[in-house]
């Protein structure tokens, strides 16, 4: 006998349609013609398609990190020539080739004027 799904909590389909996976899986679709469909009228089903999605990001590493460095359009200052060598861990080099500035990324939407770093310190939580 088929055992019945309490749902403890359901996502609006407000809070499913402005999620950064639908944001990503309808980039997916548009700019690769991936379809890992997200339902907004049927939660439920997106573990099914979830679990696609993960699926394609294990099994086809080397797409689904290229389609990351698109979506989150990485600045490199060099192409990369490779994206994944070798397929071992450790060991394993990505993006071989490219060079990146980590504070470029990580400052990039900062605005002027506006604070961008904020530091605590053992006596800013109350520590000794």
């Amino acid at each position: 006998m088929a055992e019945k799904v309490r749902i403890l909590w359901q996502p609006s389909q407000d809070m499913i349609r402005n999620s950064n996976i639908m944001r990503f899986v309808n980039w997916l679709d548009e700019v690769y013609g991936l379809n890992f469909e997200v339902s907004i009228d049927d939660p439920l089903r997106n573990v099914g398609n979830y679990d696609r999605l993960w699926r394609w990001s294990v099994n086809d590493l080397e797409s689904f990190w290229v389609s990351i460095w698109h979506y989150f359009n990485v600045t490199s200052h060099s192409l990369y020539t490779k994206v994944l060598e070798p397929k071992t861990m450790p060991g394993a080099r990505w993006f071989i080739g490219s060079r990146l500035n980590y504070a470029e990324h990580v400052f990039r939407a900062a605005r002027w004027g506006e604070e961008a770093v904020t530091t605590l310190g053992r006596t800013d939580l109350g520590g000794a």
